[in-house]
């Protein structure tokens, strides 16, 4: 069994899109999943913050959480957070 590192670090669009679709898809079914255009838009949300968990020494990516908020509010929704499923546990 591996043991993960994790680091939390602000979600990259262009970098990391790919396995954040991924992710979702492996963790939800196809009609509750965020589509890529959904998750797209959030991570270019200016009201939104994507942060993707990371291990230090391989580079992967094991999950990520989306949160969003409105203009001027003082608390904010978890949209989704997501573990791959080789990852949860960890």
């Amino acid at each position: 069994m591996h043991v993960f590192d994790f680091e939390m670090r602000g979600a990259q669009r262009a970098l990391d899109l790919d396995r954040i679709v991924e992710i979702e898809r492996a963790c939800f079914p196809e009609k509750l999943a965020y589509t890529r255009d959904e998750l797209r838009r959030f991570l270019r949300a200016p009201n939104a913050q994507c942060m993707v968990a990371v291990d230090r020494t391989t580079g992967f990516m094991g999950g990520f959480v989306i949160v969003s908020w409105r203009k001027g509010a003082k608390v904010g929704y978890v949209q989704t957070i997501d573990v791959a499923p080789d990852a949860q546990g960890h």
